[in-house]
């Protein structure tokens, strides 16, 4: 048992349907107080959180498995905790990405009702309920299943954002995803041709090259048989979601006055570790080629964007595994692994 957080009070408002919107008092969430490894992870009894006047309590239908989680789960990079609490998690419950039904609403949202089936990525998603600012959410369009919207906030997000922003990508333009296949690599693919690039060649095993060309991948380069920064040539923008080659090497494929876009790196396990960042800041000085990454913003237009995409039909979810909440730890020991085709789902059935 962990300390609850405050009860639901009268800074929301609740359908007059009790029976179709009744809030328990407590529910299950998955988390540990202390950082460690995803099987140290369990399911917990807290109570519902209370919403504030801007925020909206969702009930929870699915979740999904970020490198984020893991991050959090394990305190590491070091550096995070300055930011995720230093000694222990801030917030002991796990998950970001969301999608599920707005059950109450604080006094002063004006974008969501009760009843409205909404996505997006926040925090403590590993639960039946969460409470989050209306802001950073979308609503998920008719047709679009709740799984399809809960796989994709943080890994498109990062894919989107990754291309048009830190890439600065102009359609027309070729672009290079190393590591396909995984959860930003998938999106990364059909993102990069939904804004109009003429090429996209995408870097993953043997195992996912079908798969990666059913995407829209213009060309698959299997690096367990290939050294792609020998041979896949040069492109305009290189979104490199694995970090395992230099960064002299990844500048070696991108075309003069391209960006070489850092997601993840080496391992897969770092996001922007520092080595890295500090010394793509250096080659920065010397080169025309640009280097670039980020951190992917929770943004209701770009969420919009992405629902819109899902909904026609550009976008394809990808989906490796599915766990229930209860089985939410298993499911991030499988990510920690790096096979992990696309998405691994966590469904959620609130005790009502």
């Amino acid at each position: 048992m962990t300390t609850a957080q405050d009860s639901p009070d009268s800074s929301f408002s609740e359908s007059s349907d009790e029976t179709d919107h009744h809030i328990p008092t407590t529910m299950r969430a998955v988390g540990r107080a202390d950082y460690g490894e995803p099987e140290d992870l369990g399911l917990m009894e807290v109570d519902v959180p209370s919403v504030e006047a801007n925020q909206v309590l969702v009930r929870m239908h699915a979740s999904s498995v970020n490198p984020l989680d893991w991050h959090f789960c394990t305190g590491t990079p070091m550096f995070m905790r300055l930011m995720a609490g230093v000694r222990r998690p801030k917030q002991p419950i796990r998950g970001a990405d969301f999608a599920g039904e707005v059950v109450a609403v604080g006094s002063a949202v004006a974008r969501f009702s009760v009843g409205d089936r909404v996505f997006g990525e926040g925090a403590s998603a590993w639960a039946d309920y969460m409470a989050i600012n209306e802001k950073g959410i979308a609503a998920i369009p008719e047709g679009v299943s709740s799984v399809d919207a809960a796989a994709s906030p943080v890994a498109a997000l990062t894919a989107l954002q990754a291309i048009r922003d830190w890439g600065e990508f102009k359609p027309g333009q070729s672009v290079l995803v190393n590591g396909a296949s995984g959860g930003v690599g998938v999106y990364a693919v059909q993102i990069a041709k939904a804004l109009g690039a003429s090429e996209v060649v995408g870097v993953c095993s043997g195992r996912n090259s079908e798969m990666v060309l059913g995407l829209g991948a213009d060309r698959v380069i299997d690096y367990t048989s290939e050294d792609f920064t020998k041979t896949a040539g040069s492109y305009d923008v290189f979104i490199d979601n694995i970090g395992h080659a230099s960064l002299g090497t990844s500048l070696g494929v991108v075309n003069n006055e391209g960006a070489y876009v850092m997601v993840s790196g080496k391992k897969g396990k770092f996001v922007r570790p520092v080595p890295r960042m500090i010394g793509a800041m250096i080659r920065n000085v010397f080169t025309k080629k640009r280097l670039a990454g980020g951190t992917a913003r929770a943004d209701a237009n770009d969420l919009e964007q992405i629902a819109g995409w899902i909904a026609d039909g550009t976008i394809k979810t990808v989906v490796d595994g599915t766990f229930a909440l209860e089985d939410a730890p298993e499911g991030l020991a499988y990510l920690a692994t790096s096979r992990t085709r696309g998405k691994n789902i966590i469904t959620v059935e609130p005790m009502v």
